[in-house]
């Protein structure tokens, strides 16, 4: 209470009281996994939310975030009794207990989506879930070890990074340190006793780099506020591994903060810092002109002493201080309620995520996606008419396309960096400006998916993929209808297409099409309704439009029988294609799809063309080649294999291999005909994470990425 009062002008004690009085009653029969009073865990997360300077209501939910969880409360009991802000934060900290969901996995992200949704209308909900994963990750060994594990990486992996990109600096390096403790024991000791035992060489030195500092500033008149550090455990142990060096090869370990009043004042002492050491000049940046997303504004700047000796400055105003130190929570207007949480641009990288959800992404992709768009630092760049985009490190061409619109992204052809035509994987640096070059006949290739680097541009193209098959799909099934009515020589009454969609539980008629196109409902399900009469051929349009891969055995020349047969290699027709034959020396009739690329130069001589039909029986079977591409994730093979043996498939050749996390594969099997193997395609699309599945109608290549 005294901490709130010390930086809170209006707020409501009598509220934050009945909050604690309230959660002592609820948790007073339990305890922790430790033997220690439940309360004691809400007390804490109160006391760390305090600490952020949050407001009252944030830290009445703080006390309750639990009681939804742990007990018979309701959310709506939370909000009969202290009102409708106080039950949203609490709910959306509440995990999703009461799905009967398979894995962890999902669980996990499905609390996190409720979570990041939870966000979007209310900042605070991360706060209290900050606090709450901070005071657990301080209590951690408690759990088994195992628990401890699994905790640990969904902290380092998620909320650290999160908090990072909120701008809160103090809980995102505790989490880190506190994650790596359990991950690495033996390294975490190791680095924090070679640490302690140095804290005062360290100190000496940072006190012998900042006395000329200080020194120059009190004689210029410039108030200012220097302190010196050691980085962080966990910050020393990324140096180690990223750099492959020991403890005593990182130079780089100490750091200066430096605060002053005025945002002028900044620049004169980095001035001044230059003036007195050397600067390392690639390893300056300006995030006061150019703040981070998260709103973070200092400079940063390495200087060497006359020991040889690197140590990195940071100069910013106080309000930069607390901002980056404690992220929206500190900034004054939010406090005070004049600014709306959801309104905060720094969540349009979550809105973008929540359409994912919001649109069926799989809990694989979803995750992904946020651990990308979590675990980059950011680069600055341009396009031409001065508009700036933040990208992580490394982003490409066509992340900054679709940064710029999904259109631009999906018709991206390549980019004038600096003047000069780069191509679409092409890495961007800071200060690049940009133009993207377009086309409408682009489409988006599969290899884009091994080089780009946000979430964002990755989950459009996934979509892409995902509505094109759809698209494809409802062309050829109106096409399968239309032809197959001409072929019967009739015609359909306006709305009468519509009447038989509804009639299959198509209240769309665009579904319907597409159902049929896919494989998933049959054309003469479709044409014994529509036509009963005369709809008795039950491969229907199927055996002359649809087109597959495979190979024949029985096929009717002419009317003539023993007639020497075989199939072309260019395009492997399958019992549906529709087919031509050709006559050639030595091989007797050549067997082609009526599209093979070849068609062309055969039909020169007319008098070779000779007329064929497929005459297949029931348990015939044809070879068909099947190109699959999709994300790399555990038991995608039995997944696949699973399908292929539901629908009565035989594998005879299987090749996979992996290219930056996707699974590239080609599969020869044995199928009854084609609408056979458009339901087996049509399956092995709806497998998670498979972003491509079509013909092959050669042998693969070795990369089978467009």
């Amino acid at each position: 209470m005294a901490v709130l009062a010390s930086y809170h002008r209006r707020w409501n004690p009598e509220l934050v009281e009945q909050a604690f009085d309230y959660a002592v009653s609820v948790h007073r029969d339990q305890k922790r996994q430790s033997g220690e009073p439940f309360f004691i865990h809400p007390l804490a997360v109160a006391h760390i939310l305090a600490e952020l300077k949050t407001d009252y209501i944030a830290v009445a939910a703080g006390l309750l975030h639990d009681v939804v969880e742990d007990s018979s409360v309701t959310v709506a009991d939370i909000e009969q009794k202290f009102g409708p802000q106080v039950a949203l934060l609490v709910d959306g900290v509440t995990k999703i207990s009461e799905l009967k969901l398979r894995t962890w996995e999902e669980q996990q992200a499905e609390t996190i989506r409720k979570m990041l949704i939870s966000m979007l209308k209310d900042l605070r909900v991360i706060l209290i879930k900050f606090a709450d994963r901070l005071h657990n990750m301080r209590t951690i060994d408690a759990l088994p070890v195992k628990s401890q594990q699994r905790i640990a990486i969904e902290s380092r992996d998620i909320y650290a990074p999160l908090a990072v990109r909120l701008g809160i600096a103090r809980i995102a390096r505790e989490i880190e340190d506190l994650a790596l403790r359990v991950l690495d024991r033996k390294a975490y000791d190791d680095l924090s006793t070679r640490i302690a035992n140095t804290v005062q060489e360290r100190q000496a030195i940072l006190d012998e780099i900042i006395a000329p500092i200080k020194r120059e500033l009190d004689r210029l008149g410039i108030p200012t506020e220097i302190d010196g550090r050691v980085k962080s455990v966990s910050s020393i142990y990324t140096k180690i591994h990223q750099q492959r060096k020991r403890y005593d090869e990182i130079f780089d370990l100490l750091a200066i903060r430096i605060i002053v009043q005025q945002k002028s004042e900044c620049y004169r002492v980095l001035g001044i810092i230059h003036d007195l050491y050397t600067p390392v000049t690639e390893h300056f940046t300006d995030y006061i002109a150019l703040p981070k997303s998260n709103l973070y504004q200092s400079l940063h700047t390495k200087i060497i002493d006359q020991s040889k000796r690197i140590v990195e400055v940071q100069i910013r105003t106080e309000e930069m201080h607390q901002l980056a130190e404690n992220g929206f929570a500190a900034h004054w207007k939010y406090k005070e309620g004049q600014i709306q949480p959801g309104s905060d641009d720094r969540l349009e990288w979550i809105r973008t995520l929540m359409e994912m959800h919001q649109e069926g992404a799989a809990t694989g992709d979803f995750i992904d996606s946020l651990k990308i768009d979590l675990a980059q630092d950011e680069i600055f760049v341009f396009t031409p008419k001065g508009r700036l985009e933040q990208l992580p490190q490394g982003a490409t061409v066509v992340d900054f396309a679709f940064a710029i619109h999904t259109d631009i992204g999906l018709h991206a052809i390549g980019a004038k960096v600096g003047g000069k035509v780069v191509p679409l994987s092409q890495p961007l640096e800071s200060g690049d400006v940009v133009e993207i070059l377009t086309s409408p006949k682009q489409r988006p290739s599969a290899q884009w998916l091994k080089f780009i680097r946000t979430g964002r541009a990755r989950y459009r193209i996934k979509r892409w993929f995902r509505d094109t098959r759809w698209d494809q799909a409802k062309g050829l099934g109106a096409e399968m209808i239309a032809a197959e009515l001409s072929r019967l020589k009739l015609h359909s009454a306006n709305g009468e297409v519509d009447e038989l969609a509804i009639s299959f539980g198509y209240n769309e008629t665009s579904d319907f099409y597409a159902a049929i196109g896919d494989g998933s409902l049959s054309l003469g399900q479709v044409m014994r309704k529509l036509v009963p009469k005369v709809a008795t051929d039950k491969e229907g349009v199927l055996s002359r439009i649809i087109q597959r891969v495979g190979r024949d055995k029985s096929i009717r020349v002419g009317g003539l029988d023993n007639l020497a047969l075989s199939i072309g290699d260019c395009c492997n027709p399958l019992p549906g294609d529709q087919i031509i034959g050709f006559q050639s020396a030595g091989k007797g009739v050549v067997i082609h799809r009526t599209d093979c690329r070849k068609i062309g130069a055969l039909l020169d001589d007319e008098r070779k063309v000779i007329s064929v039909a497929w005459d297949v029986e029931r348990d015939d079977r044809f070879f068909a080649r099947v190109q699959m591409i999709a994300d790399d994730r555990p038991n995608l093979l039995l997944d696949v294999t699973q399908v292929l043996a539901l629908h009565k498939v035989n594998i005879v050749r299987l090749s996979l291999h992996i290219e930056d996390k996707l699974v590239i594969g080609a599969m020869t099997m044995e199928v009854r005909n084609l609408p056979h193997l458009t339901r087996v395609i049509s399956k092995i699309h709806a497998i998670r994470g498979v972003l491509k599945a079509e013909r092959l109608d050669e042998e693969p290549e070795e990369s089978l990425i467009e």
